[in-house]
């Protein structure tokens, strides 16, 4: 009897070793449970995080980006004032001019359309007109090649109409696509040649 006692003892302290592993682990369970529960939270919450900083970035970007493509614009347009005094005298025998920059007109016809235009060199008989791009692509100008054959540029200055108008599509590189289009609609391409701009297609 005292052989089978004790073991009923073992099996009964077997037992409660059992149960108490089990126990520890469902309460080791329960704690990782939660604990993932709080690490799935943390990380949802990293993502909205990210995601805001994500956006803000790109948003920061996009602003400099847009203030990059305007300085851009307005370095050819600073490269084309000081060099279209030259230019005139040099290929169309102009002289003292009054040249106006970033000039804002509203049509006399319609006060709710308004165009700015990047410089324009008066004189007694011509007009030289210039449009800047920092980077020109084929639309742009065509665009410019439309607002001259269309004669829109008298709409906005009907003051002037009689006067001979000399156009110029002015960038640091105009690609040959463009100049060609240029060249075709007689418009002059102006560029950097050396080291000044200059009239590439002097005779289109």
């Amino acid at each position: 009897m005292p052989v089978i006692e004790e073991r009923v003892s073992d099996i009964e302290n077997a037992l409660m070793r059992l149960a108490y592993m089990q126990m520890n682990t469902q309460i080791n369970l329960d704690k990782l449970s939660q604990e993932m529960k709080d690490f799935k939270q943390e990380m949802k919450e990293f993502k909205e995080e990210l995601r805001k900083d994500t956006k803000e970035m790109k948003k920061e970007i996009n602003n400099q980006w847009e203030k990059v493509v305007k300085k851009l614009g307005t370095l050819v347009e600073d490269m084309v004032i000081p060099n279209i005094e030259f230019i005139a005298e040099k290929h169309f025998g102009l002289k003292n001019g009054r040249i106006y920059t970033r000039t804002k007109i509203y049509n006399p016809k319609d006060n709710a359309d308004q165009r700015e235009f990047d410089v324009i060199a008066m004189y007694p008989e011509k007009i030289i007109l210039v449009e800047a791009k920092s980077n020109p692509k084929p639309e742009e100008a065509k665009g410019f090649i439309e607002l001259i054959k269309g004669k829109t540029f008298f709409e906005y200055f009907p003051e002037y109409k009689g006067k001979e108008l000399i156009p110029i599509f002015a960038s640091f590189h105009i690609p040959e696509n463009v100049l060609k289009m240029l060249s075709k609609n007689k418009i002059y391409a102006m560029g950097v040649k050396e080291d000044t701009m200059d009239i590439l297609n002097p005779k289109f």
